[in-house]
């Protein structure tokens, strides 16, 4: 497999980490490896933060969804990196609160279903890429930067759950990394105020049944030997 090992590096660039590998199998200089073995940089991939390094990734199939949450995590977000500046700040030192914060990442993410963290990493992904554009910040975000972004939504006529889910989006990923959220800006709540007004679809309500219906459709069936007619209309009548 080699080859497909060179072609995708042809493509992605010099690989620097593989992070599913042993000393005798290990297709880069650092590696992490399930077990301990020589020259292993680290036991269990996932306690490790993945951010900074173009990763090798060859997994087994059941860790493959594992992997799409984790490099979600610590590619977009740079969630492990957030942990580890704070760790570094507050003078811990000690291995085992170390090896704990190296862990906290994964049941952070865990705060929310896969489905959400999905839908909630493509939104914030669009609003990266918009404000990424435009040479400002994605996170931390300015409220002002998103109250503009929700503008050009709003003039292109996104529909409000897409409106809605991009604002849960970038709350979703400031407070993960602890940061102050851009959406509790009043320009920001007074957006989807508009987008809900504008862009929702109005409730249309039903017209209430009278007793002229009822007699109507009871005059349409006077004859009627049908044993299921004769049931429907003794259960809406009861019903009114």
């Amino acid at each position: 497999m080699d080859w497909v090992f060179e072609l995708l590096e042809d493509k992605w660039g010099l690989h620097t980490f593989d992070r599913f590998a042993y000393d005798y199998n290990t297709k880069c200089k650092t590696f992490n490896s399930r077990f301990w073995c020589p020259g292993t940089s680290g036991v269990d991939a996932f306690a490790q933060n993945w951010s900074g390094e173009n990763n090798w990734l060859v997994p087994p199939p059941r860790l493959v969804m594992q992997c799409l949450r984790k490099i979600r995590k610590d590619k977009c977000l740079k969630l492990g990196q957030t942990i580890d500046d704070e760790v570094l700040r507050a003078g811990i030192n000690d291995p085992t609160l170390k090896t704990l914060a190296s862990k906290m990442a994964n049941h952070l993410v865990e705060s929310k279903s896969d489905n959400t963290n999905q839908k909630y990493f493509f939104y914030f992904k669009k609003w990266e890429s918009f404000i990424s554009s435009k040479s400002n910040s994605a996170i931390p975000a300015s409220p002002i930067c998103v109250a503009l972004y929700l503008t050009d939504l709003l003039d292109k006529k996104c529909s409000y759950h897409v409106i809605s889910t991009t604002i849960y989006a970038i709350r979703w990923a400031h407070l993960l990394k602890n940061l102050t959220d851009p959406t509790e800006n009043m320009f920001v709540k007074n957006l989807l105020d508009a987008a809900k007004r504008r862009l929702s679809k109005p409730v249309t309500k039903k017209e209430p049944v009278t007793t002229d219906m009822l007699l109507e459709l009871c005059s349409k069936h006077t004859n009627s030997t049908d044993l299921l007619i004769v049931r429907d209309l003794c259960m809406i009548l009861s019903g009114y």
